[in-house]
């Protein structure tokens, strides 16, 4: 293929595109421009362990941490699932209250592990207990 019939194969990109500016390079040039790389998670920190010297197993050693704080977050959602049920199937408002409060620290714990991405929403206390008593009896 000649260099003159490749031209005619690629996209007409316009006056707006330097002549040594590739469709890529536009695209992020333009997602720049418009702020798209502004608040991207870790802008503005150090990279992390750049300071440490290089291990070949870098890279499992951090998916067996990252294992490590899903598997705990697995027990917890598991535990939440199945306390909440017995909980609110109490009388005691007040033991209703510290016991989901105790869930709530335990959720948050796990949650200062996490990505943001991947935390677990807290319960909302007051919300299941007024629930809890508009909901009608079993019969």
């Amino acid at each position: 293929m000649h260099n003159n019939d490749r031209r005619q194969i690629l996209p007409d990109y316009g006056p707006h595109m330097p002549a040594n500016e590739t469709w890529f390079e536009k695209l992020m040039r333009e997602a720049d421009e418009a702020g798209e790389f502004d608040d991207l998670p870790g802008s503005g920190k150090p990279i992390a362990d750049l300071d440490r010297p290089y291990d070949p197993a870098w890279w499992a050693k951090k998916w067996m941490q990252r294992e490590t704080v899903a598997e705990a977050a697995r027990d917890v959602a598991t535990k939440v699932r199945r306390e909440i049920p017995r909980i609110l199937a109490g009388v005691n408002e007040d033991l209703m209250r510290r016991q989901l409060g105790d869930l709530n620290r335990e959720i948050e714990h796990v949650n200062g592990r996490l990505p943001d991405v991947d935390r677990l929403p807290l319960l909302d206390v007051e919300g299941m207990i007024i629930g809890r008593a508009s909901r009608p009896a079993d019969s």
